[in-house]
């Protein structure tokens, strides 16, 4: 084979068909796996014999006066029972007007049957919060939401209905789906605009927010309709949806509930709950409505610290997230998502960078259009293909979102494109920064405190390339290495395997 062939080769096999064919592959099991089950899945709906429980809802909250009003006001429209509805907001030492506006929806509906609670700390934390809050409800059901979740009307019906139509399940997650109508206009003292009818006026979003709010809208489709779906047909759930989640109490009682290890402490909770052999589902019927994120540097530091989060979880778990002798299945599973997410994140990183100049490496700019042409075109494809199955599968207003944003598939490569190199710079931070539940808000500061770090590992990575390219033209039989990089042997975590491991029992 000569050297030209060979390098064809790399070029279409490594740096583009790699990525493409995972994120196709992918696709198409779910969808497979999904449609097979789906007629098997029993209706979640509530018997007249049914013992209706009392349900706990617990609401973290800091400085959160744009969104707790509208969460409360969703939650008192409920179907199911009021009296049997507790909510409970756990202020965590805001300094707006968050407590005020809890107070007086507790004054206004202290004769109505809702029983708001507000419990108020000094010190922050969200874990530390959800935890006071459990402490304090009474309920058999324990639901879990952010002030920016606007529930549906029946979406506690439908999940108190799943619980005990399937007793099998200790724990499920909510449908959050994104909702753009939700973002509404204020005024320069930030008091919500309301038209003639008393009722807040949406915002009229700019094209770059229409561009985040839509994207997302297209992205949560898929990661629900398709992704917990299937996780949940295939017992291999990963993380439970911090904007909605439901708990049984005696699952929760097995765990030593939310911590603040990790800035995940909602996937950290979901595989405390696994390695108890708690089965977890999702509940496609309870939805929730979540406001969007429309800016980038928001966008950035949500992305990176699910991203951190992800990675830290790994850790804490260490002793037990690979055992496959444990459950097959499920470790399998688990271990294939971070391969895809983060192994074949590099060849995807390389190619995005790389392809653009392949003319001076000889290619022709007709064949390097091309790629970019096919590449394009199979991720629009891919997401008209979710979109398909997405709308065959809801109803009413959710699929008529679907068909006047389905021209977004167009541009959501674009959004998948920024959402990876922001993802990937959470991996940057997490070698780097010290653990903290918020991340920096602007891509530019972080770049900048990272740069001594990429400036060091750029050269590294540079030498292997040169390296490989003088390997191909057969001009060198040197050493690959020169030095050894820990960070491709063992991703940084062998001095601390028995910390992680001894984590959980403290």
């Amino acid at each position: 084979m000569n050297n030209s062939l060979f390098i064809l080769m790399l070029f279409w096999g490594v740096w583009i068909i790699i990525p493409v064919v995972f994120d196709g592959l992918t696709t198409f099991i779910y969808m497979v796996t999904i449609l097979y089950h789906r007629p098997r899945q029993k209706a979640c709906r509530l018997m007249k014999e049914d013992k209706l429980p009392l349900v706990s809802v617990i609401i973290p909250a800091y400085n959160e006066e744009d969104n707790i009003s509208q969460c409360l006001y969703f939650l008192k429209q409920q179907s199911y029972p009021q009296e049997l509805l507790e909510i409970i907001v756990v202020d965590n030492g805001s300094t707006d007007f968050t407590n005020l506006i809890v107070r007086g929806h507790m004054s206004e509906n202290a004769d109505s049957g809702n029983n708001i609670q507000l419990i108020t700390r000094t010190d922050r934390g969200k874990a530390r919060a959800l935890n006071n809050g459990i402490a304090h409800s009474k309920g058999e059901i324990v639901i879990n939401i952010d002030c920016r979740s606007y529930l549906d009307k029946n979406a506690i019906y439908y999940m108190v209905a799943h619980f005990l139509r399937n007793p099998e399940y200790g724990a499920l997650t909510g449908n959050v789906e994104i909702e753009w109508r939700y973002i509404f206009q204020r005024d320069s003292n930030g008091l919500l605009i309301l038209d003639k009818d008393s009722r807040p006026i949406s915002s009229h979003l700019s094209r770059k927010e229409k561009f985040l709010a839509k994207s997302q809208f297209m992205e949560y489709l898929t990661s629900f309709y398709l992704g917990r779906q299937f996780q949940d047909i295939t017992e291999s759930f990963y993380t439970l949806s911090g904007a909605f989640s439901a708990f049984r109490r005696e699952a929760l009682e097995k765990t030593h509930l939310y911590q603040k290890r990790t800035v995940s402490e909602d996937t950290d909770l979901t595989l405390d709950l696994m390695g108890e052999d708690v089965r977890i589902g999702f509940c496609e019927k309870a939805k929730a409505y979540l406001k969007p994120v429309i800016s980038f540097e928001k966008f950035y530091a949500q992305r990176v610290r699910w991203g951190r989060g992800q990675i830290e979880v790994v850790g804490v778990h260490f002793d037990w997230y690979a055992n496959l002798r444990k459950n097959f299945k499920r470790e399998f599973l688990h271990g294939a998502q971070l391969i895809i997410d983060h192994t074949f994140g590099f060849p995807r990183l390389l190619w995005t960078f790389l392809l653009p100049i392949f003319f001076l490496f000889g290619y022709s700019m007709s064949l390097i259009l091309t790629a970019i042409v096919l590449m394009w075109a199979f991720y629009v494809i891919i997401d008209l293909m979710n979109a398909w199955f997405c709308w065959r599968v809801v109803s009413g207003y959710t699929r008529k979102k679907i068909s006047n944003n389905l021209h977004y598939a167009i541009v959501t490569p674009i959004f998948r494109l920024i959402a990876f190199y922001f993802r990937f710079a959470s991996y940057l931070e997490v070698l780097t920064e010290p653990q903290a539940w918020t991340s920096p808000i602007s891509p530019v500061k972080s770049a900048k405190r990272l740069r001594k770090t990429v400036k060091k590992e750029y050269r590294k990575t540079a030498r292997i390339y040169s390296y490989l390219w003088r390997l191909m033209g057969g001009k060198t039989r040197k050493p690959m290495y020169e030095e050894k990089i820990a960070e491709l042997d063992s991703f940084g975590l062998e001095n601390n395997s028995d910390s992680f491991t001894n984590q959980k029992g403290q």
